[in-house]
């Protein structure tokens, strides 16, 4: 199993990433670009747990998920 690196915050390629997004559509609502950006930093912290999780199953278990 690979380690998975953990951070606190988002590293800086996903905060170029939005900082891209809010300068692509600067145009658009913000309100809506703030509420799209605030699902994917959710999402972003589900991974992050999922990843957590999956690394303190025990092997056996691991391989079982990978495989699924």
């Amino acid at each position: 199993m690979l380690p998975i690196q953990h951070r606190e915050e988002p590293g800086p390629e996903y905060n170029g990433l939005r900082n891209s997004i809010v300068y692509s559509y600067g145009n658009l609502d913000m309100g809506c670009v703030v509420e799209v950006l605030n699902k994917i930093d959710r999402l972003c912290q589900i991974v992050a747990k999922l990843a957590l999780i999956y690394e303190s199953m025990p092997a056996s278990d691991a391989s079982t998920a990978r495989d699924a």
